[in-house]
This record gives structure tokens, C-alpha cells and sequence, in this order.
């Protein structure tokens, strides 16, 4: 019988050979994903987390680190995700560190020269503006808070981005369209002037009352045609 750590003559693998992980190098071998870090990346690591560290309060660089650890992976000699070595390291919870890396983003994205978002909600509210509109809103809501004499807040930033929405048209609906949207309703009756004028107020319950005649009235017509005669007798 063949020994077991060897495999036997049928060229089965030997229990040394059997992939744990289910990586498998070139040649057959098994080869796990190495987690540790580079001297490169242990470098870049420190300095990320020693900017982290000095700058809590400076969200665009906590948002812009927290991005270069994520996307680098350079969280993996300790944690096994993004959002463990979060919690462990800075006490920080998933969506917190997903705004200020958003934010930070969002930061970058601005002009280079003058004023920048000085909070993550500043700058949030932004992120829902199109890129190529970006610069302008900010200029609009910064200017308009300097003429105020007061800081730019996130309402600011949100009522611009209002301000600049399509209005909507409330243009009153078209027979067609009505009809579409309501199959079958006879139409509204014209509405009553302001007017307190006698001779205006019957004309206006006449023309309320010839509304109400059904279509398929097969009368209609006739109720019509006596209307105009009388019209045209008494004008």
C-alpha cells in the first residue's frame, strides 16, 4: 500500500500538494495571496496614517488618505477589509469613512485657487452637482455668503442647487390630454366670472347647463341649433 503523504503509483497528489486556498502558480504549485506589505507600501501606509492622525479635523486629507488605503489595500497586514481596519484603527464606521472619501473627491474636483468647502457637508452637498457645474455653484454660494458677512453653510450650498433646477411648467392641459388622461369625462363647466351681473350670471348657467348634454345625446344637436336661434333671435 502506498503511503499517504506520498500518493500512490496512480500519480495521485500527495496531501502536501492539495490546494487549501484555491490558488494554484504556475507548475501546479499552490501559492497563497501574500498579506503582507511591502516595504513600499509600508512606507506609504505610515505616511497616510500619520496625516490621518495630525489632520481629524481636515477632512479633505482624512478623505483623501482613507482613499489611498482603500484602493491600495494597504489595510491587509491587519485587517482583513477596508472597513475592519477602519473600526480597529481610527474607531470609524463604513459610512462615516465612505462620506469623507466622497467629500475629499469632491474637494478635488474644485479650482485649485480660492476658497474650498471647509466641512464634509459643504462639500457633500456638492457632490450631487454635474462636475462641469461644480465650480460655478461654489462660486455663486461663496460669493453671496461673503456679501452676507457670514460663512457658507450646506443649506447654502443645497438652495442653489434649487435655484438652478428646471421650473416646471404649470401650463393648463389640453382637451387631447385630458381626454387621455381622464377616458370618458364630460368636459368642466366654464367658470362663473367674478362678475355679479345678472344678465353675466345666466349666460354663464346656460352655457353650464348645455355642457352637461351627453355626447350621445341624440338630441344634441337640436338643443345646440335652438341655442344659436335664440342667440341670434334676441342679440
Amino acid at each position: 500500500m502506498a503511503d499517504a503523504g506520498t500518493g500512490d503509483a496512480a500519480g495521485l497528489p500527495s496531501v502536501q500538494n492539495i490546494p487549501v486556498d484555491g490558488t494554484e502558480a504556475e507548475g501546479g504549485e499552490v501559492k497563497e495571496e501574500s498579506t503582507a506589505l511591502t516595504v513600499a507600501e509600508k512606507s506609504q501606509l505610515a505616511e497616510s496614517e500619520a496625516i490621518i492622525a495630525s489632520g481629524l479635523v481636515t477632512f479633505a486629507d482624512v478623505g483623501r488618505e482613507l482613499l489611498r488605503i482603500r484602493d491600495g489595500k494597504l489595510y491587509k497586514d491587519g485587517s482583513t477589509t477596508f472597513d475592519a481596519y477602519c473600526k480597529a484603527r481610527w474607531d470609524m464606521g463604513k459610512a462615516y469613512a465612505n462620506r469623507l472619501i466622497e467629500a475629499s473627491g469632491v474637494v478635488e474636483s474644485l479650482a485649485p485657487m480660492g476658497a474650498k468647502p471647509t466641512n464634509e457637508r459643504q462639500a457633500r452637498a456638492l457632490a450631487s452637482v454635474p462636475m462641469e457645474e461644480r465650480q460655478g455653484v461654489w462660486e455663486a454660494v461663496t460669493e453671496r455668503a461673503k456679501e452676507a458677512g457670514r460663512p457658507v453653510t450646506a443649506a447654502d450650498v443645497k438652495k442653489e442647487i434649487k435655484a438652478k433646477e428646471p421650473k416646471k411648467q404649470n401650463r393648463p392641459k389640453t382637451a387631447e390630454e385630458e381626454e387621455e388622461m381622464y377616458p370618458g369625462k364630460v368636459p368642466d363647466a366654464p367658470k362663473k366670472p367674478k362678475s355679479k351681473g345678472v344678465g353675466v350670471r345666466c349666460a354663464a348657467e346656460a352655457m353650464a347647463a348645455m355642457q352637461k348634454i351627453p355626447p350621445n345625446d341624440g338630441l344634441r344637436a337640436d338643443a345646440w341649433k335652438m341655442m344659436r336661434q335664440w342667440l341670434d333671435d334676441n342679440e
